[in-house]
C-alpha cells in the first residue's frame, strides 16, 4: 500500500475487497487501518468489503478503525461490509460507534453489513 500511497496521496475515494480471505485477521485489518491513515489521509470516500473473513474479530474491527480515525480527518462516506464474519458481535458494533462519533466528525454516510 506504501508505493500506491506514495503516487497517489492526493486520493478522495477507495475502495479494497478482501472478501472470502482466510489469510485476513485481527492483525491485518489493523494494518490496513494503519496503512489507508497513513498513506491516503485525505481520503473522502472509503469501502472496505471484509465479506466471509472469518478470523476477524470485535478487537481487530475496533483496532482498525482507531486507526483509520487517527489520520483521516476529511471522510465524509464510509462503508464497511463484514458480512459472513461471524466471530463480530454487538461489542464490535459498539465499537464503531465510539470510534466514529469522536474522531470522524465530516462524516455523513455510514454504510454497514453485518449480515449473517
Amino acid at each position: 500500500m506504501m508505493e500506491l500511497g506514495s503516487y497517489c496521496r492526493g486520493l478522495k475515494k477507495l475502495a479494497l475487497h478482501f472478501s472470502k480471505s482466510n489469510f485476513i485477521t485481527n492483525l491485518g485489518t489493523k494494518k490496513v487501518g494503519r496503512s489507508i491513515g497513513r498513506y491516503f489521509p485525505r481520503l473522502q470516500e472509503l469501502t472496505l468489503k471484509f465479506q466471509g473473513c472469518r478470523a476477524i474479530t470485535d478487537q481487530g474491527l475496533e483496532d482498525m478503525i482507531s486507526h483509520l480515525g487517527k489520520k483521516m480527518k476529511d471522510l465524509v462516506d464510509l462503508t464497511l461490509d463484514f458480512s459472513r464474519c461471524e466471530t463480530i458481535t454487538s461489542g464490535g458494533l459498539e465499537a464503531i460507534g465510539r470510534v466514529l462519533a469522536q474522531k470522524f466528525t465530516k462524516l455523513r454516510f455510514l454504510r454497514l453489513e453485518f449480515q449473517g
